[in-house]
């Protein structure tokens, strides 16, 4: 079995607004231990985002999980006052072996007047059976609907490069021009900020992805906003997803959301692969 977490962590705010990495850290372990982990909105040395012996999230968190790999993305670093690099991305954490890894900075058109994170995705490619899967971890733009777009486009790009690099078989090359792995068994998860029933989320689908609630569930369920009243007005609703594309041949045999951790507004969800 293969089982894959995703959670956006809100750099470690609980509802209860304290910020603590250790109970995060400890509910993953404690509930299932992950082959991998996929954590969205971690900081690296941002005062606002984190509690001071646990500046460097990227740090504390790899030294918490030292039997997996890491692997980070960010859309940029810059230096503070202090002359520290502060950095605010995702990571991936695997205790399978990963054979290749990539970071996507995503689209970012300008929008004048408008909240913009310089966003970036990490994806990794695992052996799973005779053949690969790639995972990709991404948190898209949430102020401004036609930034988001643009980034649903790229990953539908991206993916058609593939397929056609698999269809016709990658020129093996050397050094950086190498295209080491080719696979069209691709997973995308994380926060999309995006609900169901929605144009992004009808763009996608009919973009060639399909979203694993739908092989479990009849409707969506709540990944956002199930505590946190203030940040979220409008209540529960789902905005967290594994998407597959429709080339994938590997099915999960489960998926689910924990609705019951108050350590972030958003709950942790999970999708598991079987043996092959």
């Amino acid at each position: 079995m293969t089982k894959i977490l995703s959670w956006n962590i809100q750099s470690g705010l609980g509802c209860d607004r304290i910020r603590d990495l250790d109970r995060i850290s400890n509910y993953i372990r404690e509930h299932g231990f992950p082959e991998i982990i996929c954590l969205q909105e971690v900081s690296r040395n941002i005062s606002d985002y984190s509690a001071p012996e646990q500046s460097d999230q990227l740090k504390y968190l790899k030294k918490k999980f030292p039997e997996y790999s890491a692997h980070w993305a960010t859309g940029a670093s810059w230096l503070n006052k202090d002359g520290k690099c502060e950095e605010f991305g995702n990571l991936t954490l695997s205790r399978v072996p990963v054979r290749l890894s990539r970071t996507h900075l995503l689209p970012k058109p300008p929008a004048e007047g408008e909240l913009q994170i310089a966003r970036a995705a990490i994806e990794v490619i695992i052996p799973y059976g005779d053949n690969f899967l790639r995972l990709i971890n991404s948190h898209l733009a949430y102020h401004q609907s036609s930034e988001r777009r643009s980034q649903l486009e790229y990953f539908c790009q991206y993916q058609k490069w593939e397929q056609e690099s698999c269809t016709k078989g990658a020129t093996l090359k050397t050094g950086a021009y190498a295209h080491h792995i080719s696979t069209s068994n691709t997973v995308i998860c994380g926060d999309f900020n995006f609900t169901p029933g929605g144009d992004d989320h009808a763009f996608f689908t009919a973009n060639g992805w399909q979203d694993a609630w739908n092989f479990f569930y009849t409707h969506n369920p709540a990944t956002c906003g199930v505590f946190d009243q203030d940040l979220w007005p409008e209540g529960s609703h789902c905005r967290d997803y594994f998407w597959l594309s429709k080339q994938c041949v590997y099915q999960p045999c489960e998926a689910s959301v924990d609705q019951q951790v108050k350590y972030s507004d958003h709950q942790p969800i999970t999708i598991t692969f079987p043996k092959v």
